[in-house]
């Protein structure tokens, strides 16, 4: 009876030590952050920079185009994650993050002179990427002390991936004669949306301690993501600052992004355009700083 009562002490603080190492190893945390993503895996928004003169003795024709280049993914990162300590090395984390992307820009002009008369055109369009992602990784941690690094690599969803274009334009005619001349000014913005996208992400980093509860985090974090969008709407159209959206057709303002579709099959105009599905570049290499809570 003594050796069972001996045993059953010796089995009792086995497992009160493995709990209390256990406690100490699973602990639950979080971190808030905030930073930067550069561009990665760019993509080419219009035909690349040219300037280009023709002169057939009786006109001249000047064009200029400057390119939009990048990736959606570049801009002002905001992030939160909660995580989970399996181990003193292993961990589980749930991130969240929204970003705010840069915008990008193309510009086009164009000039043409003749004896009798010249033209003018010139537009701008400006595009802007946003997504709120989910970011399920696992992380793993080595070093002791005050300091010590991480690596982790997990999935990147983006649940609300959003794009809005705005372009403007100017096109003035003048005929030498007086009898005749124009001047027009156009303004157009539409957004992308529609379907989730996934992608991955990896990150290295430091954390300082600075109490039991708070520390100081930094990392380099690279996001591959890209995204195909599942229609395309034009939210604002004016021609001289007259509302053209009230008169166009629905197969002017809306756009479907398919897989397939037959080309010169009947089409109704009051449904929206079908375009082949295309993928829009998210991807980014970042920099993030922030606070580590321990609970």
């Amino acid at each position: 009876m003594k050796n069972h009562f001996t045993s059953l002490k010796l089995v009792s603080a086995a497992l009160f030590a493995i709990y209390c190492n256990a406690s100490q190893a699973q602990k639950i945390y979080a971190t808030l952050g905030t930073g930067y993503g550069f561009s990665a895996a760019p993509n080419l928004f219009s035909a690349s920079d040219y300037t280009s003169d023709n002169n057939n003795g009786n006109s001249t024709k000047t064009e200029e185009r400057k390119k939009g280049n990048g990736s959606f993914g570049k801009g002002m990162q905001f992030t939160g994650a909660l995580g989970y300590q399996f181990t003193e090395s292993i961990s589980g984390e749930l991130g969240l993050s929204y970003l705010s992307g840069s915008k990008i820009k193309s510009i086009y002009k164009s000039t043409n002179n003749s004896s009798s008369a010249n033209s003018n055109y010139k537009s701008e369009m400006i595009i802007q990427g946003s997504v709120f992602r989910c970011m399920p990784t696992l992380r793993f941690t080595v070093g002791e002390g005050k300091t010590k690094a991480y690596m982790k690599a997990g999935a990147v969803i983006g649940l609300t991936n959003k794009l809005k274009t705005s372009s403007s334009s100017v096109y003035t005619f003048n005929d030498f004669s007086g009898l005749y001349s124009d001047y027009t000014e156009s303004q157009t913005a539409g957004e992308y949306k529609g379907n989730m996208s996934l992608g991955f992400t990896a990150a290295l980093g430091l954390v300082f301690k600075l109490s039991e509860s708070v520390g100081f985090f930094t990392e380099v974090n690279m996001i591959t993501q890209s995204w195909a969008p599942k229609k395309y709407s034009v939210t604002k159209s004016t021609s001289n600052g007259e509302d053209q959206l009230p008169g166009m057709k629905t197969e002017d303002k809306e756009t479907e992004f398919v897989d397939s579709y037959t080309e010169g099959e009947y089409h109704d105009e009051n449904t929206p355009t079908k375009e082949l599905k295309f993928h829009i570049p998210f991807s980014s290499i970042g920099l993030q700083v922030g606070l580590h809570f321990n609970f």
